[in-house]
């Protein structure tokens, strides 16, 4: 819903004199639109009236300030009538701060020594809320879901700079820039995406990949805790202990008098210790000759086989 707050900007200029809502108006508003009128939101840049209209702010404040350079115009508080005297000053500062998000309408009026003009509107857009990350995804799988539980869920890649690509919850002024991974991140239908071998590159481990999103008035969503250590790069292979069956490790079996014969009916009690964590599968088999393979797979499927002779 649009608010209305009062402004009142007074013009002291020499002029002719003339009646209230006259030619007074077109005349001012030509000049304002020349720069001699500005806005200012927060302590940021002051702009030209004209370049302020329909603007999204995150600020708290609005200032309209009348340019000193070659101006003779002053601001004034308050509307009056006719001639009426007003106390002049050059800008004039209003607090937004319990304004609603979206659409505001300043009011302000233009003033000569002698007549004011018809109220005139600045129509500005309020949005303090920052977008916030919905979704991402590594290379196509999804790593993290702001409405699942649990919302991250880890990855394991071989790709030191794998594609990723996220959405955004976002309801006011809309995102204006993403970046992932340290770079600048490309819009589809709502998906932000960046190539493969584009972002910084994964170390050996827990990663965190960075994403940061902008809006268009200001606020920024950075990543933290959303996804923080979600992509674990692993190029390394499962290393395989001491394989054990029977409770004897297989290379004790030798010859003849220590091979470990079993009928097709036994129970093996075989053991294969790996020293990585992330192991995906074990797999053993005997082949016709009784020989014994194993081969540890981890999550990126780096392979170690073994064999010997039981």
């Amino acid at each position: 819903r649009k608010k209305i707050l009062a402004l009142a900007l007074a013009i002291t200029t020499a002029v002719t004199s003339l009646a209230p809502n006259t030619g007074i108006l077109s005349a001012i508003t030509a000049q304002a639109s020349d720069g001699y009128l500005t806005v200012k939101f927060g302590t940021g840049e002051a702009v030209a009236i004209a370049s302020a209209a329909n603007v999204w702010t995150k600020e708290n404040s609005v200032t309209i300030a009348v340019e000193d350079t070659g101006s003779s115009y002053s601001l004034s508080k308050d509307e009056k009538t006719g001639s009426e005297m007003v106390e002049q000053v050059k800008e004039l500062t209003y607090d937004i701060s319990s304004e609603s998000e979206g659409d505001i309408d300043l009011s302000y009026y233009l003033y000569s020594e002698s007549a004011w003009g018809s109220v005139q509107t600045l129509s500005i857009k309020k949005d303090t809320v920052a977008p916030m990350l919905a979704t991402v995804k590594v290379d196509g799988t999804q790593i993290y879901d702001a409405t699942a539980e649990p919302k991250l869920t880890t990855l394991y890649t071989k790709k030191t700079q794998p594609a990723v690509s996220a959405t955004f919850t976002e309801t006011g002024s809309g995102i204006a820039s993403v970046t992932i991974g340290g770079q600048t991140a490309i819009e589809a239908e709502g998906v932000w995406s960046v190539a493969a071998d584009s972002i910084t590159s994964l170390t050996e481990g827990n990663n965190t990949i960075a994403v940061t999103a902008t809006d268009n008035a200001g606020n920024v969503f950075t990543s933290s805790t959303e996804i923080e250590n979600g992509v674990v790069y692993d190029n390394t292979a499962p290393v395989i202990g001491a394989v054990t069956i029977g409770g004897q490790s297989v290379a004790e079996y030798t010859d003849e008098s220590t091979k470990y014969y079993v009928t097709a009916t036994d129970a093996l009690d075989i053991s294969i210790p790996v020293t990585e964590d992330n192991v995906k599968s074990v797999k053993y088999s005997l082949n016709n000759s009784h020989d014994a393979t194993t081969a540890e797979t981890d999550a990126t499927g780096d392979s170690t086989p073994f064999a010997g002779t039981t």
